[in-house]
């Protein structure tokens, strides 16, 4: 089963969220996609893209590769979004 670009993108919000990746405390790209299975992995580095290209994801170069972290000036959209798809309350 596959899942939708609401779904993945909720998945690399939340997972940022929970984490507290936000603004300077970032974690490892390749972190994220970790606890889907892994036919659903390609969605959610695509919605990480997507997320990124949207700005609410910030990308941090760094010497071990490309640290990720959450856009603070988008947290309340990222917090609206996540509850108009129900994932949150």
């Amino acid at each position: 089963m596959s899942l939708t670009s609401q779904q993945a993108e909720a998945f690399v919000l939340l997972k940022l969220l929970h984490g507290r990746y936000v603004g300077g405390k970032h974690t490892h790209e390749r972190n994220i996609p970790k606890g889907v299975p892994s036919e659903d992995i390609p969605d959610v580095i695509s919605a990480l893209d997507r997320l990124r290209k949207m700005g609410w994801i910030i990308r941090k170069p760094t010497n071990d590769g490309v640290h990720v972290s959450l856009n603070p000036r988008v947290c309340g959209d990222a917090y609206r979004f996540l509850r108009s798809i129900g994932e949150i309350i």
